[in-house]
């Protein structure tokens, strides 16, 4: 096979590919709780569907061709400010700008269900809006402070009331992304 047959192939294959992604459905749901450090007591106060990003489909697609690692594989392990670069969960910033990562988990609930947890506490924050709470791969300190771009952040909520968390208190996020083919 000559170079132009063979950048005909990859170009057919790209297209099938891209082609197939959009019958990709990809849904996501956030759950937030507020747990009192002192007493225990664990309060729903966020529960929602959330948007996902335009471009999912195509990492899904690139992620098929093997050529760049879109994976949820190196997690947040602390409550740093700022989140480490190149780890991969849920960042949330504080209303005055400051950015920290969440100690994250990952529970596979099926084959196409996946739920991450992130759990944050002793820091007092107040979490203004929806483009406050990302859910992502591959964090860059650099400006603009956000994971990296070209498909690194993933989700963020729909909507979003700004959340006070006390330093006495533990804010835990659950992010359900499912995938189906339609």
């Amino acid at each position: 096979m000559n170079r132009a047959e063979s950048i005909k192939r990859y170009i057919a294959k790209k297209q099938k590919l891209l082609s197939k992604s959009e019958n990709v459905g990809i849904f996501g749901h956030v759950k937030v709780y507020i747990t009192d450090n002192k007493t225990g007591n664990k309060r729903l106060v966020f529960d929602d569907h959330n948007a996902i990003q335009s471009s999912y489909a195509t990492i899904i697609v690139d992620a098929l061709q093997a050529t760049t690692d879109y994976g949820m594989d190196n997690m947040f392990n602390g409550n740093a400010n700022p989140p480490p670069d190149g780890e991969d969960g849920i960042a949330i910033k504080d209303g005055g700008g400051l950015w920290y990562e969440m100690i994250m988990a990952a529970t596979v609930r099926s084959a196409s269900t996946i739920t991450f947890t992130g759990t944050f506490t002793g820091v007092g924050i107040t979490i203004a809006d929806a483009n406050s709470v990302l859910l992502g791969h591959d964090w860059l300190t650099a400006a603009p402070n956000d994971f990296v771009t070209g498909g690194g952040a993933f989700a963020k909520p729909s909507s979003w009331a700004s959340q006070a968390v006390l330093n006495t208190e533990t804010i835990t996020i659950e992010w359900i992304l499912s995938h189906q083919a339609t």
